[in-house]
């Protein structure tokens, strides 16, 4: 697996178009029998990405290497630049695996690679999918290419607040919970409203350590969020956004409500 910073580097600028080549010569393949991923929720200014990836290959000569190189899907389609053997023949050390295990007949392995990310730098379109090509070298020299074997997610952090238009109530009465939500944008370094999007409003009763969904709101333009309950018993209210796979899942602080 290439190191992240050179990762990070080719994603954005994406300027190099891959030119495909012709696999090695194989009879019988090797089998990609599983792959997984880590995915990054990035905020502001320097977060934490993670680069890691797992890979299971079995073949009846046993596995010689598992090579692996990570891409933003979408970009990389768009500038036909997606991975191709020719790519992993090119740079085979900095993208082979490291051995876990194995046998006589399979190997697992991987490599995790964590750094600090600018988030200024990058492009608010690097959000959402990312594959890894994988590469799997037989030990009696048959391969086995997959351009997006795995896949794994960069998400921009989101914010969630929720606030309840009383602390007590009578049971039965309607309470009103209002918040915003808020997506990173990279470039300019800061938090704007998340529109259209719909997020859960969740109730936890007193004692109890389950929230459910009390009911949904939807997100104005500006992210603006408001629902309307019937308030039955005391406990805690919250927002919840799920996420997709652009943007990261966040809950709001949890506001008390009490009965009168």
């Amino acid at each position: 697996m290439r190191t992240a910073a050179s990762v990070i580097t080719g994603a954005m600028a994406l300027g190099a178009v891959a030119v495909p080549s012709t696999a090695f010569a194989a009879t019988a393949k090797p089998v990609i029998a599983k792959v997984s991923s880590v995915s990054s929720v990035l905020g502001l200014r320097s977060a934490t990405a993670t680069f890691g990836v797992t890979v299971t290959a079995t073949d009846a000569s046993g596995i010689k290497a598992i090579y692996a190189v990570p891409y933003p899907v979408a970009l990389a389609e768009e500038a036909h630049a997606v991975p191709t053997v020719a790519d992993i023949k090119a740079d085979g050390s900095a993208d082979l695996l490291s051995a876990r295990s194995g046998s006589a007949t399979s190997q697992t392995a991987g490599r995790v690679q964590s750094m600090k990310v600018p988030t200024a730098q990058l492009g608010n379109n690097l959000a959402g999918a990312w594959a890894f090509a994988v590469l799997v070298v037989a030990k009696d020299g048959a391969t086995t290419f997959d351009a997006a074997a795995g896949t794994f997610y960069w998400q921009r952090a989101d914010a969630l607040s929720a606030k309840v238009s009383a602390t007590k109530v009578r049971k039965g009465a309607e309470l009103n919970v209002t918040g915003r939500l808020s997506r990173v944008n990279w470039p300019a370094q800061s938090y704007q409203g998340y529109g259209q999007q719909w997020v859960r409003l969740e109730f936890r009763r007193s004692g109890s350590s389950t929230w459910t969904t009390a009911g949904w709101a939807k997100s104005s333009s500006t992210g603006a969020l408001s629902a309307k309950v019937k308030d039955g018993a005391a406990g805690s209210w919250r927002f919840a956004f799920g996420g997709n796979a652009d943007s990261g899942a966040v809950n709001s602080a949890q506001s008390w409500v009490g009965l009168a």
